[in-house]
């Protein structure tokens, strides 16, 4: 594999980038210390870092998958891409997502990759792709959940939404190669739009999709799992598929919020709301405040990681 090139980074792209990392660092700081203190001021049946711990675990695997799935698509639309470059913007960018305005990740992603020498519309046809297979698979999920779950009136709405959205992702797939040849043809700006036909290829598209359901999956089973201890109840599988699909679509109306930072406050709202009429009020609440502990330090544990990796050097 080849190692990072040596760059020359200009001071004032360091200087952003710092900024932006450490605002983020200290408002992820900040919500950490308030999760943990409103937490631990609940009477709990077991230590808090014997349910936050595999939390921690959930989600740190699963960022660093959804981050070799950011890896591969980027290297799909642009051959030769060393993972090291892919994985060191994406890790040292995802914790931007908790600056207020929710996208921070996004620009953090642009202002790194220049700094590797990708080009701009090479990361936004990465980041739009990422955006793209997300909403897919939470839509699946939502749609599948529906159906296996009873169509109550809560659901159908949901139902609806997200049969809409399997819709016209089916469509796009379908007919990606003519509309996407039609934009990128007026534009030398939109090059790599047209290798967005790839989006239909079974190849391109199996490992985010597997990779994002993995993540809606997993965090269902630590819901169960973090259920069962509150209640001192058994673990159930069946169980598992109701809180994959409630936490999907908290996290789906989170994602879509706009000037939510992580979908801070409307997916624990959503999550508690659904989740009371099956575990009690109280312990929705819990849950929804442990995931989201486990969350922030799961992105943590991600942003660290990016120091495992070769980064780039400015030139002697």
């Amino acid at each position: 594999m080849r190692s990072l090139p040596n760059l020359r980074i200009p001071i004032r792209a360091k200087t952003i980038g710092y900024l932006i990392t450490a605002f983020a660092l200290a408002y992820v700081a900040m919500k950490l210390h308030g999760q943990w203190q409103r937490i631990s001021q609940q009477d709990l049946p077991l230590p808090i870092i014997a349910i936050i711990t595999p939390g921690v675990a959930v989600y740190t695997l699963s960022f660093i998958l959804i981050g070799i799935a950011w890896h591969h698509m980027l290297a799909r639309l642009s051959p030769g891409t060393p993972f090291q470059i892919s994985y060191w913007v994406f890790a040292r960018s995802y914790i931007g997502k908790y600056l207020p305005g929710n996208f921070f990740h996004y620009a953090g992603r642009q202002l790194l990759g220049r700094m590797c020498h990708l080009p701009h519309d090479l990361l936004m046809a990465t980041s739009t792709c990422e955006i793209f297979f997300q909403i897919l698979t939470s839509a699946a999920i939502a749609f599948v959940g529906s159906v296996v779950l009873p169509i109550e009136t809560e659901y159908r709405l949901g139902f609806i939404i997200a049969l809409a959205v399997l819709l016209l992702c089916s469509i796009l797939i379908l007919y990606s190669r003519p509309v996407l040849k039609l934009f990128s043809d007026r534009s030398p700006r939109l090059r790599y739009l047209a290798r967005f036909a790839q989006i239909g290829n079974i190849k391109f598209l199996a490992f985010p999709v597997l990779t994002y359901s993995l993540h809606m999956v997993g965090v269902g089973l630590l819901i169960g799992f973090i259920a069962s201890r509150l209640a001192t109840d058994d673990f159930r599988l069946a169980d598992v598929v109701h809180y994959t699909v409630i936490y999907t679509i908290s996290w789906t109306l989170g994602f879509v919020t706009p000037g939510s930072p992580g979908g801070i406050g409307v997916r624990e709202a959503l999550l508690t709301a659904q989740m009371s009429p099956l575990v009690g009020a109280s312990n929705a609440v819990l849950i929804a405040l442990c995931l989201r502990l486990a969350a922030i330090m799961g992105d943590i544990a991600l942003f660290l990681t990016s120091f495992l990796v070769a980064r780039p050097r400015k030139h002697p």
